[in-house]
């Protein structure tokens, strides 16, 4: 008796979960149909992609955040990414490699730079905060 109160509460749970998840439904006749339920991953809602200037853009449509102004860094060389950080190496913005000059990608080169902070989409991960550069020169 102990054993058949648990196994009665489990079986009862079970059928009552699987009556609930229903993929019938009801056509005009009277009988059921089952339907497959999908999901158009088109239809998911996403960012527009748009370039800031005629150049392509590397951040898509995202809000600025704030403005940074005068900042000093360093240039860092991850494959084709570009990020400036900030020494003792704590902030590091990711600046779109268009935005950079050929003659500023040079890893470890000291620059001052001004742009715009971006905003990071809800569970993503970056190497460094998306920026989009209005000034960069080098430090002498």
């Amino acid at each position: 008796m102990k054993n058949l109160l648990p196994s009665l509460f489990i079986f009862c749970c079970l059928f009552t979960m699987s009556s609930s998840c229903n993929n019938k439904i009801q056509t005009k006749n009277g009988n059921s149909e089952i339907v497959q339920k999908t999901e158009d991953v088109n239809q998911i809602d996403k960012p527009e992609m748009t370039p800031h200037n005629l150049t392509e853009d590397c951040h898509g449509v995202r809000k600025t955040v704030r403005t940074v102004t005068d900042k000093e860094g360093e240039i860092m060389l991850i494959g084709n990414i570009v990020l400036i950080s900030i020494p003792p190496g704590t902030r590091r913005y990711k600046v779109c490699e268009v935005d950079v000059p050929e003659e500023l990608k040079i890893e470890g080169l000291k620059v001052r730079f001004s742009g715009e902070v971006l905003e990071i989409f809800h569970n993503e991960r970056l190497m460094g905060t998306p920026t989009r550069l209005t000034r960069i020169d080098i430090i002498k």
